[in-house]
């Protein structure tokens, strides 16, 4: 996975972003999600915040929970098929190692 591009926000992004912060507490709440998923979830919180407030034409169809829900179900899910696809990995690391007789 790449490095991803600094989130710089303008202060009116900023301010939105502290007023909408309960939407991303209550999306990781609601589904489980702690301190180890944090980072990732906050990460794309940022980036919707960024998109929505440059965008006046999604702002005019949509509300910002309504997207960031979205968003954020869409990283839940990207999340917990990565986390599939290496638990499935591991399983097959362990099952090929040779065993050692003692």
């Amino acid at each position: 996975m790449g490095r991803q591009k600094e989130i710089v926000l303008t202060e009116y992004q900023r301010q939105f972003a502290v007023e909408h912060y309960g939407l991303l507490l209550k999306f990781m709440g609601r589904h489980g999600l702690g301190d180890e998923e944090y980072g990732l979830f906050a990460e794309r919180f940022l980036r919707t915040v960024a998109t929505y407030t440059s965008n006046q034409e999604l702002q005019n169809k949509y509300a910002f929970s309504t997207i960031l829900w979205y968003r954020l179900w869409a990283e839940l899910g990207r999340e917990r098929r990565r986390k599939g696809r290496q638990a499935q990995y591991l399983s097959l690391i362990h099952i090929s190692e040779p065993t050692r007789p003692y």
